[in-house]
């Protein structure tokens, strides 16, 4: 077993969770295990650990999924004891097992995410606002694989974005933070929410389909989603989150992660910026 089930075992173990043939699901800034046929599923920290408060970022994430779920929201709901727990040195979260696979329909998919804003203005618990996001990824670029050249290029690009981003008229709300397809799962559910922020919805639509734009991938569907969702989204935002994600992809980059892209992210910036 890698590091990452070991961890997630021993701590269903230790809670008296059943285990059964574990397995990966999947691999990204967490690891994703599923513990047993049926669910729980385990998130084990990862790419995010060096960074940031991992354990502060996990307990947000599971009072508002804990929340979402409570209100009839569509989430993938914790599984208790969520957590968050730590095994030698990783912070794991345990959930409920969704539905395989990520939603394909763009939009389900936008009309979900507007279900989810809506109650999430509800939510009372505290939350970081989204100027700490672009921060955060400011500080990712001392440990990227970025040249000295791009580093200095996305460190401008996120402090003029977030003065931007504080100067624009938009009412403030409690967001996923991260409302990427990836974090769209079949039903569609949403997902992962330890970047929970407040700020402008447009924040979350920007990360519809920042992503899709730039490589491509699944546009059709990004599109679509937020054509449904029904709201303008200014290129401020997007711009904004290509910053953070290029900030990202090169600390990807620099711990060998092959699905970086960082060359495509790049080319991708300097258009913009240009």
């Amino acid at each position: 077993m890698t590091a990452a089930v070991t961890s997630a075992v021993a701590v269903a173990e230790r809670l008296g969770v059943p285990v059964r043939d574990p397995a990966v699901l999947r691999e990204s800034s967490s690891v994703i295990v599923l513990l047993a046929p049926g669910g729980p599923v385990a998130r084990v920290a990862g790419l995010t650990a060096v960074v940031r408060d991992n354990r502060a970022h996990r307990t947000r994430e599971v009072a508002v999924a804990r929340a979402l779920a409570a209100a009839g929201a569509p989430v993938v709901a914790p599984f208790a004891p969520a957590g968050p727990h730590e095994h030698d040195g990783r912070l794991i979260t345990l959930w409920a097992l969704a539905p395989g696979g990520l939603a394909e329909d763009g939009a389900a998919i936008g009309a979900t995410l507007r279900a989810c804003h809506a109650a999430l203005r509800a939510y009372g618990g505290p939350l970081p606002p989204l100027r700490s996001l672009l921060d955060e990824a400011a500080s990712v670029l001392a440990r990227g694989a970025l040249g000295r050249a791009d580093a200095a290029l996305v460190r401008d690009g996120l402090a003029a974005a977030s003065e931007a981003i504080e100067a624009f008229a938009a009412p403030a709300q409690p967001l996923h933070g991260d409302a990427g397809l990836g974090n769209a799962l079949a039903g569609p559910l949403w997902n992962d929410w330890e970047d929970a922020v407040v700020g402008p919805v447009e924040w979350d639509l920007a990360c519809l389909v920042t992503s899709a734009r730039v490589t491509g991938e699944r546009r059709d569907v990004a599109e679509a989603a937020l054509a449904a969702y029904g709201a303008p989204l200014p290129e401020l935002f997007v711009r904004a989150r290509g910053l953070q994600v290029v900030a990202w992809s090169g600390l990807a980059a620099a711990a060998g992660d092959k699905r970086a892209r960082l060359p495509a992210r790049l080319a991708w910036l300097r258009g913009q910026l240009g």
